[in-house]
Order: structure tokens, then sequence, then C-alpha cells
């Protein structure tokens, strides 16, 4: 009697849970929730709307949980790279706090003067030429002040945390009083020992694209100093180091798992105890999961209005494509581009020019 009381239970635990786990995929707990990728075809050039079947591909891969913050730069092309790699790996928001280089305010004489040049300075380019056409497709935000984007951080929830691409001794600190920047940093963690569990929901990653350091107040609240550790204990350029702490963090973010269903299994199974190891490919069934963004259904709309403004070249098809805002299409499941769009593309009056120029070289014939 006792065992068949003891299988009727375990056969009734099984079913509570899967009762459980179907109740949760329906209200979006699991990996199959709304911000999975669901499975869908290649591009190809004879789908119809497909520009807005790959403009939804991109949305459901974007990140907003992740916030890419660029403080100070004495080259635009820092700033451009970098977001070109937010742009390539579903960064959704670059902020930008704007400083003026420190030769301008060892000028100021007054705090009235201090004030009024960091309000009117604005960084060159920056309206254009900075961030090119990845400027279309980002949330661009700029801050005149470091207290202004801490306030915002802690508005949002985002915990701050400062990523170096120059050692120690790298750092320029001839302009520690007027540049406000801090000559002390303190112990930095390699962002390659990272784990999972470690990245918050919500972090802000700032890059100091300048020698001459973070501002103190963002030193100072700071939680996390990061560096990508090299062999040869060599600094690496400043978007370079970028790009590959951005990569390993949102890697470890979207290998994070954090939903009720995952806890619940890990918890059951064990796998939870097991020791992380990172890896840079995964399995055909886990790449859905490992590409999906978080962004939220407000976001989504948002975007899809600038961005169905941007791919829509006239006003008949704007008007077409505002049917598909709230009633997005199926996006694509793989965003590699069909063969007949993979050939090069050259503006036509370079390639006449280099077509002159190989010909002129003896390259190409005159006939």
């Amino acid at each position: 009697a006792s065992w068949g009381q003891a299988s009727r239970m375990a056969i009734a635990a099984i079913a509570g849970a899967s009762l459980v786990i179907a109740a949760l995929g329906r209200i979006g707990l699991t990996e199959h929730g709304p911000g999975a990728e669901p499975a869908g075809k290649m591009d190809s050039p004879d789908i119809p709307l497909r520009k807005l079947k790959r403009c939804e591909a991109v949305l459901r891969r974007r990140l907003q949980n992740v916030v890419v913050v660029l403080e100070r730069s004495s080259s635009t092309r820092h700033y451009e790279a970098v977001c070109r790699t937010c742009e390539c790996l579903g960064v959704q928001n670059v902020w930008c706090l704007e400083h003026p280089p420190p030769q301008q305010l060892e000028k100021c004489e007054t705090e009235q003067d201090l004030a009024l040049l960091e309000d009117s300075f604005q960084l060159p380019n920056a309206g254009k030429g900075i961030f090119k056409k990845a400027r279309k497709f980002l949330t661009v935000r700029r801050f005149k002040h470091s207290s202004d984007f801490l306030a915002t951080c802690e508005s949002e929830n985002l915990e701050v945390w400062c990523a170096h691409s120059l050692a120690r001794d790298e750092y320029n600190f001839d302009y520690v009083g007027a540049y406000g920047c801090e000559d002390v940093i303190r112990g930095m963690s390699r962002v390659q020992d990272l784990r999972p569990r470690d990245v918050p929901r919500r972090v802000a990653l700032v890059f100091c694209m300048d020698e001459n350091g973070f501002s103190r107040e963002v030193i100072r609240r700071s939680s996390r100093h990061l560096t990508y550790g090299t062999g040869s204990g060599v600094s690496l350029d400043i978007s370079v180091g970028a790009a590959l702490v951005i990569h390993r963090v949102i890697h470890l973010k979207r290998q994070k798992r954090d939903g009720l269903r995952d806890r619940i299994v890990d918890l059951a199974t064990g796998r939870g105890r097991e020791d992380f190891k990172y890896v840079y490919s995964f399995p055909e069934g886990k790449l859905d999961r490992l590409h999906r963004g978080d962004l939220d259904g407000k976001a989504l709309v948002q975007l899809r209005e600038r961005w169905f403004r941007i791919l829509a070249k006239t006003e008949y098809r704007h008007e077409e494509y505002k049917k598909y805002i709230r009633r997005p299409l199926e996006p694509f499941g793989d965003l590699r581009p069909p063969d007949q769009f993979r050939q090069g593309r050259i503006c036509p009056r370079i390639k006449k020019r280099n077509a002159a120029r190989e010909q002129q070289a003896g390259f190409v014939s005159a006939t």
C-alpha cells in the first residue's frame, strides 16, 4: 500500500511540474517567451516586405539592459568604432559624456566660466560624422555633467562598471585638478574571469576614451573595474579593448539563466553547481536563446516607428509600413544575406576611379 501511495504521489508531482512549466511558457517566462527569437526562414530577394522582416529580426536581438557609456575622447574615431561595435553586437543604448579638453578647462578663471564651457561644449562632428550611419539605428543620449549621468543610472537601476583599456601607468594625470579625473584606480578584475551570475540585471559599461582617465564621480560610483587581460600584459587599442569587453559581457548575460523555469531545472538537476566554462560556440538548438534580446513592448514599438521612417523611401511606403508597427511580421531566423546580396558594394564613382587606375597600371586590358 505504501509503495502504491508513493507511486501516485510521484506521478502527481510530475504532472504538477509539467503544468507549472507549461503555464510559465504561456506567460513568457521560458526561453520561448516574448524575448526569444522565433524560428524563421532566411532572407531572400523574392520575399515581400523583406526589409521589415530583417528589421524585426534585428530588434528581437537588441539589448536595453546593457548600456555602453563613452567618456571623453581625444579622437572621434574611437566613438565611431565603438558605436559600430554596439550596432553589430546588439547594444541599443549608447550614452556619451561630453567633457571639454583639459587645456580649455585650465583657461577658465571662474566657476561661471567653467559652467558655461561645460554647457556649450560639443564633440567635433557630433551631429553627423562621429557615428555615421550606425547612429541612425542606435539610441544615443548625451550628458554634459557626470552627476547627471549618475543620477540617470540611479533612477534606471543601472549598476556602473568602469572598463579600462590602458594600464595604470599609462594614464596621464597632469590635469587632475582641471579635468576632475581620479588618480587612484583600485584593483581591476579581468573580464575573462567573470561568470554569468556576476553580471547584474542592468549594467552601464563606462569606457574612458582618453588617457586623462575617468572622472572622479564615475570612479567613486563604479562597483567594478574591468580590463581585458592579455597574455603579454600589453595594453590594447581603446576601441579594440572596448569591443572585447562588450562582447564578453553580452555573451555572459545571454548565457545567464535567470528565468523561473531555469532556476527550477537547475535546482532539480544540480546544473547550477557545475563549474562554468566560457565557450564561443554552441549547439544549434541553443542559438535562438543566446541571440535573443530584452527589449520590452514599449521600446519595440518606439524603435519600429523610428526605423520604419528611415527604411521608407517614400511617404506611400511609410504609410504601408505603419500597419506593422503594432502587428509585426514574422522575423527572419537567420540574418545572413542571400548570395545575391553578397556582392561588393562600391560607390560607382569610386569603382570607376579604381578601374581607371588599374588600367593605367596595366592590370586591366584597355579593350
